[in-house]
């Protein structure tokens, strides 16, 4: 597990397990470029994507997680 026992999760960890066992990883585009971080280096295995991006992949899976 990735998380603490204070309930903190390690999210790069929990990146890095999902990406590496074969997971598409995506990063929106707009909330990165909002927060300032959209020039900053992702996780080896993550892209910035977008929207219309997002709404296929919703419209074309069986299942959605978000965090």
């Amino acid at each position: 597990m990735n998380c603490q026992s204070d309930g903190y999760c390690h999210i790069e960890r929990m990146l890095k397990s999902v990406i590496q066992k074969g997971a598409a990883v995506k990063s929106c585009g707009g909330c990165s470029e909002a927060r300032g971080i959209d020039k900053l280096p992702l996780i080896e295995g993550v892209q910035i994507s977008n929207m219309k991006e997002f709404a296929q992949w919703t419209v074309e899976c069986d299942k959605v997680l978000t965090f």
